[in-house]
């Protein structure tokens, strides 16, 4: 969430252009996929150390916050869906979903996003529904 990134408290754009902020943008989309060609490895690399990471969190109840899958009741405005959001995890697992303040940007984004996984599971129900006959 760009609106979040902060350098010494201050918002990321008072230190980078637009332009650089859309390449780091670009860069951060492509990273898993770039880290798996650089390493040679399959797509199990970057899940594992993410399971581990919210392992130890909620073993040691560490409240960390980390991003995770999450059904979403409300939260982002959001009802019904699982997101990829940020979450204080500790021993009675995600304790608590940490909403953060979205531009107008960010949440059309958000919701074309949503609707796009929603069309798209509407899709794979239909082609099920299709083989079933």
């Amino acid at each position: 969430i760009r609106s979040a990134c902060r350098i010494a408290g201050l918002p990321v754009e008072h230190f980078l252009l637009p332009e650089q902020l859309d390449i780091i943008d670009e860069e951060t989309r492509c990273a898993d996929a770039d880290l798996q060609t650089a390493l040679g490895s399959s797509a199990v690399v970057s899940p594992a150390l993410a399971a581990v990471e919210m392992a130890e969190a909620i073993i040691y109840d560490k409240k960390k916050i980390l991003s995770c899958c999450v059904l979403c009741e409300g939260e982002y405005g959001i009802r019904r869906m699982f997101m990829t959001v940020p979450c204080v995890l500790g021993k009675s697992g995600v304790e608590r979903i940490i909403e953060a303040d979205l531009t107008s940007e960010e949440r059309m984004t958000l919701v074309k996003s949503c609707k796009s996984v929603v069309d798209s599971c509407r899709e794979a129900e239909t082609m099920l529904n299709s083989w079933d006959s």
